[in-house]
C-alpha cells in the first residue's frame, strides 16, 4: 500500500501524526495551466507536478506534500487558448505565504520547486528571503532546480544521445511522460 503523503488527501489528525512521526518537510512544488500543444491536456504542467512530487514524498520518506499550485507565471493568449497565468509577482507571493503557512503548521523543513520554467526565479529567490528570515529558528527554506532545469537537460542529452532531436515545451518529454501519467484513462473524442 502506497503511504498516504499529500497535505490536501489527510486529514488535520493524520498531517499531525505524519509531523510527529518525523515528516516534517513540506514540498512545494507548482503546475501550471497552459496549452501544450494539441496532443496535451492544458493542466499537464500540474498532472505531472502531482506525480512527480508525491514520488519524491515516497522516496524521501519524511515529506509531505502539499497541493500543487495549477498557475505559473504565464500569458493567456486568445490564438493559443489554454493558458491561464499569473504575474512573476503574484505567483512569488502566493509562493511565500504558502511556504509561510507550512511554517506556521510547524513543518522545519519548506522545499519549493516547479514544472514550470516561469517561476524559478521567483521560487530562488522566495527560498533565499525565508531561508534567511527563519534560519535562526532552525528552520530551512530550499528552492530545488533540479527537478526542472537539471532533469530537463538530463532528458535532452538522453534524446541526442539516441538520436533524437533536443526538445522543448509540449515536445517529446512532455508528451511521452503525459501519454504515461494518462495513457490507461484516455477517452475516446
Amino acid at each position: 500500500r502506497t503511504p498516504n503523503v499529500e497535505f490536501d488527501m489527510m486529514t488535520w489528525p493524520e498531517v499531525k501524526k505524519a509531523m510527529a512521526d518525523g515528516k516534517t518537510t513540506a514540498l512545494v512544488y507548482n503546475g501550471g495551466t497552459e496549452q501544450r500543444g494539441p496532443q496535451n491536456v492544458n493542466g499537464g504542467h500540474t498532472l505531472m507536478a502531482r506525480e512527480t512530487v508525491r514520488a519524491i514524498a515516497i522516496k524521501m520518506g519524511n515529506a509531505i506534500a502539499s497541493p500543487v499550485l495549477p498557475f505559473s507565471p504565464n500569458n493567456a493568449s486568445a490564438e493559443l487558448p489554454g493558458t491561464i497565468g499569473l504575474t512573476p509577482d503574484l505567483f512569488a507571493a502566493i509562493n511565500e505565504q504558502v511556504a509561510e503557512q507550512l511554517i506556521k503548521t510547524g513543518f522545519k523543513n519548506v522545499v519549493l520547486m516547479g514544472d514550470h520554467g516561469g517561476g524559478q526565479q521567483q521560487l530562488g529567490e522566495v527560498a533565499k528571503k525565508l531561508g534567511a528570515k527563519y534560519a535562526a529558528q532552525g528552520i530551512k527554506v530550499v528552492f530545488c532546480n533540479e527537478v526542472y532545469a537539471t532533469a530537463n537537460d538530463d532528458f535532452d542529452k538522453w534524446l541526442q544521445s539516441q538520436g533524437y532531436p533536443s526538445s522543448s515545451h509540449a515536445g517529446i518529454p512532455d508528451t511521452s511522460e503525459m501519454l504515461y501519467l494518462g495513457g490507461d484513462r484516455s477517452e475516446e473524442h
